[in-house]
């Protein structure tokens, strides 16, 4: 069997190491989590960076937020492009690079407003059998959260569809 032809790492080569922030601010806003390094208060953000992590995985979410199912509980705006935005920032300010996520869902649809199960958003139910309609939607938010996000200096390194 061949020896395979090895060869050392470049500057070229990236090794993405990170984990999913998208829940930190609902934890901190709605929980009143601290998040804490040797019994002192510290960005959890600047803690990960500190420790060696060099990327961040947020996620963007659809309205609604708020339904039945989060009575007596925090909305579940966290995944809001408001809210993404903020941890965007966030993530910046830790010298983080960013991986975001469209998911193109609501968590808080009633079972009444699922008028098609493939396509989550309320908004966009009642052009769940129109591809073209459907595409057009997902295009134009997907680029407008994007071009807001890069206007604002917050461009992400890595994109992820679905």
């Amino acid at each position: 069997m061949p020896v395979p032809n090895l060869t050392s790492p470049t500057p070229n080569d990236i090794f993405y190491k990170g984990t999913y922030m998208a829940y930190v601010a609902h934890q901190e806003t709605y929980g009143g989590v601290v998040f804490k390094e040797n019994g002192v208060a510290k960005d959890a953000f600047q803690s990960i960076a500190d420790h060696g992590a060099n990327v961040v995985r947020l996620r963007i979410d659809n309205p609604p937020y708020r339904s039945s199912y989060t009575t007596g509980y925090a909305d579940v705006d966290f995944g809001s492009p408001e809210k993404v935005k903020l941890g965007m920032q966030r993530a910046k300010d830790a010298g983080l690079k960013t991986l975001l996520t469209f998911g193109y869902q609501s968590m808080a649809l009633e079972d009444n407003q699922k008028l098609n199960r493939y396509v989550a958003p309320l908004q966009w139910q009642g052009i769940a059998t129109d591809n073209e309609k459907l595409k057009d939607a997902i295009y134009n938010h997907t680029f407008t959260v994007l071009e807001d996000y890069i206007n604002s200096g917050l461009t992400p390194e890595i994109v992820s569809i679905g």
